[in-house]
This record gives structure tokens, C-alpha cells and sequence, in this order.
């Protein structure tokens, strides 16, 4: 039988639909409801795909959510490299001690133990500790011979979690990942100076995870002046430190406020304004509430309803006591529109203008953004959006 709408359900067993064929009865086979989420759309919904960033003093870590690599990237060098795994340039032993020479910045710590495979000289693929880290791109171990050198193979780092969905670093120097290790709930963290050990059973790290105790989904994170908070789809979490043995905690602190993008949310001074699936909420020091918005209706009624969980986005200006928030009205992509809010005063504003990413005034002298034509611009630089370059 073709598919079709329920008329009527006479019991818990039987159900009745409308037809115009000549009477008939059968038996066997089955009925499917197609449905995969009975959860609405419009409220719970992460998107496949997020960017994030974070700093590790003059270098940068990040996590792609397609394939959940955690990469590193430090000044000097042309791309982006995957945290625990290094190609070989050379690889000589001298006196019994071998030095590996990478192709970039390797991360390595002594007593890391590595893993090297497909070099020329076969007796160098095998697990080994590291002894020395004599530069950035090479280390050293101990291994008895006479003198060689090899070429080509990698080294590689076992336990660094993979399938993350992203990033951040916390004040004490450990690097989170949440939705670590393909686990949606996962929040862990490695030890305590060393993005490259994740080693969890080790009682003399500081590595480490925890797993919330929630059916939603992690969606992002971000620093505040207590910790990280962290949202799910439904909840915000605050991660804090608390020391050995633990390290971290983490405790929901307010229910029904997600995001309703992973990147709409801004902070400020230690503080958080981010917009919700129905509206605006703010996270001011250890607890979490609604921040009333006389313009939100106008906003959540113009707001493309598919488009905005993924394009909205959110940034402190820096410049001014103001949060800024792009959004898509119906029928766009881009980020066509903004709401302000000013913090100091308490008072909003809206317009239009296009704006795909933007980040506050710090670090430089204006807030920067960008469009959908590829301009970047000193956002508050004049009075008609001058500065593309």
C-alpha cells in the first residue's frame, strides 16, 4: 500500500485511512511512521559544520567540526598542522642517540611517547620516549647502533582525541575540546601546558574529561571570568577550575537557553549576551538569565528561520559598551541585518547592513568585519562604512 494520512484510531491496536478501491482484506507486512526526530526543528537543531579558535600564547589552536582534527598553527609557518602528527625529514643516529627532524613545529615534550612508521631506516619505526627537545622541529631518543641516517615515515602521538566538535583554552593552559572523542556530551582537557598529552590513566598529568549528564547535544563554548561556559542544545554549563585531584567541574546553570547559532553569542569584561532560540539571554557572574529586549519580536519575526541557525553570529565592539548581532531575515543567507545592545546605558538598536564575521576592537584600534563581497572593514572607522581594503 502506498502511504497515506491517518483518519481515525479506533484503538490502540487498529487505525483507519481512506480509500476508493473495491473491498478487500489482507494480511502481513507493516506500517512505518517516518518519523527520525519527534524534536521540532525550529528548536533544537546543530549544524554540521563550525569553526573554532583559540589562542595558545602566539600560536593557535583549532577544531574543524567536519573531521574533528585538533590543529595547531604558529607564526612563520604557511598552514595549519594536526596536533600529534609530524612527517620526518631526517632522522640520524649518532652515539646511540637518534634525532628526528619534522617538517613543522611538533609540540613534543620529554617522556612523550611517539610512534614512528615508514622511515628508510627500519629500525627507527617503532614506539619510542622522547628524550631532548633540542628546537621545535626536532627531538631526540635513545636507541644503541652504529651511525645512520634515515629519511620519509611520520611520528605520530597515540590518545589525542579525534571526531571533536571544538576548542577552547582555559586561563589554567589546558586545551578543551568538547564533544570530544565523537561523544556529543564530552568535555575533556589535556594536561596542564601540553595540548599534545591527553592521556587520561596517567595519575601524574592533569589531563582528563567529563561527560554531562544531559540528552542535549554540546554546541559551543567560550571563556568567561569564572571558567568556560558551555552550551548544549537546550542548557548553559560552567566548567571551573577547582584543582587536584579533579581539576574541573562542570554544573548546568540555566535551562532553555541555547544558542540559536553556534557563533551568537559575545563576550565582554568576563561576561556573556548571547540570543537564544526565542530570545536573549546573558550570563553575568556564576548564574544565567533572560535579558529583556524590547525589539527581540521584531528581530525573531524577521530572522530566517533555517539560515539563522547557522549564519547568526555575535561580537563585542570594543570600541563601545555594545554587543552586536548579524542575522539573516527571511528569505536571505547572509547576515543582513544587526540588533545592538549597549551594556553601559541598556538600550537596543537595529538596521541593516551585511556583515558574515566580525571581532571587537582590542587588539586593534577598531572592530574588524567582513561581508559577503570578501571586504574587510574598520567597523566603527568614519561615518560610511569606509576602511575596505
Amino acid at each position: 500500500f502506498p502511504s497515506h494520512d491517518t483518519a481515525s484510531v479506533p484503538t490502540t491496536t487498529t487505525f483507519t485511512y481512506a480509500q476508493t478501491d473495491v473491498d478487500a482484506s489482507s494480511s502481513g507486512g507493516y506500517s512505518i511512521l517516518p518519523v527520525a526526530d519527534r524534536r521540532p526543528v525550529s528548536q533544537f537543531y546543530v549544524p554540521t559544520f563550525t569553526w573554532t579558535f583559540d589562542n595558545w600564547g602566539e600560536d593557535l589552536l583549532a577544531v574543524a567540526s567536519s573531521d574533528g582534527r585538533l590543529l595547531h598553527w604558529t607564526q612563520g609557518e604557511d598552514e595549519a598542522h594536526t596536533v600529534g602528527f609530524s612527517e620526518i625529514i631526517s632522522a640520524a643516529r649518532v652515539s646511540n642517540i637518534v634525532t628526528v627532524t619534522t617538517d613543522f613545529h611538533h609540540g613534543l615534550d620529554v617522556g612523550d611517547v611517539v610512534t614512528i612508521a615508514g622511515n628508510t631506516v627500519s629500525a627507527f619505526n617503532n614506539t619510542w620516549t622522547i628524550a631532548t627537545v633540542p628546537t621545535d622541529t626536532t627531538f631526540t631518543f635513545s636507541d644503541s647502533g652504529t651511525n645512520t641516517t634515515g629519511t620519509g615515515g611520520t611520528v605520530t602521538v597515540d590518545g589525542i582525541p579525534q571526531n571533536n566538535r571544538g576548542v577552547v583554552v582555559t586561563a589554567e593552559r589546558h586545551a578543551v575540546l568538547f564533544g570530544a572523542q565523537g561523544n556529543a556530551r564530552r568535555v575533556a582537557w589535556s594536561n596542564r601546558e601540553d595540548y599534545t598529552n591527553w592521556d587520561f590513566a596517567d595519575p601524574t598529568n592533569t589531563a582528563g574529561y567529563l561527560d554531562l549528564e544531559t540528552t542535549s547535544r554540546i554546541v559551543m563554548a567560550a571563556p568567561v571570568r569564572e571558567g568556560t561556559l558551555i552550551w548544549t542544545e537546550e542548557e548553559a554549563w560552567l566548567m571551573r577550575f577547582i584543582g587536584l585531584p579533579y581539576v574541573y567541574s562542570i554544573e548546568r546553570i540555566g535551562y532553555g537557553c541555547g544558542l540559536i547559532a553556534p557563533r551568537s553569542f559575545a563576550t565582554f569584561a568576563g561576561r556573556c549576551i548571547w540570543m537564544g532560540q526565542e530570545g536573549f539571554w546573558i550570563y553575568d557572574g556564576g548564574y544565567v538569565k533572560p535579558l529583556p529586549c524590547e525589539v527581540g519580536a521584531y528581530v525573531y519575526e524577521n530572522i530566517d528561520t533555517n539560515a539563522g541557525k547557522l549564519y547568526t553570529h555575535g561580537s563585542d565592539n570594543g570600541l563601545f559598551s555594545e554587543v552586536w548581532f548579524w542575522y539573516p531575515e527571511a528569505g536571505e543567507t547572509c547576515p543582513n541585518r544587526y540588533v545592538i545592545f549597549n551594556y553601559s546605558e541598556g538600550w537596543w538598536s537595529i538596521g541593516e547592513m551585511c556583515r558574515t564575521a566580525a571581532v571587537g576592537a582590542g587588539v586593534f584600534p577598531f572592530p574588524i568585519t567582513a561581508d559577503d563581497a570578501d571586504n574587510i572593514y574598520y567597523q566603527e572607522n568614519g561615518w560610511d562604512a569606509a576602511g575596505v581594503s
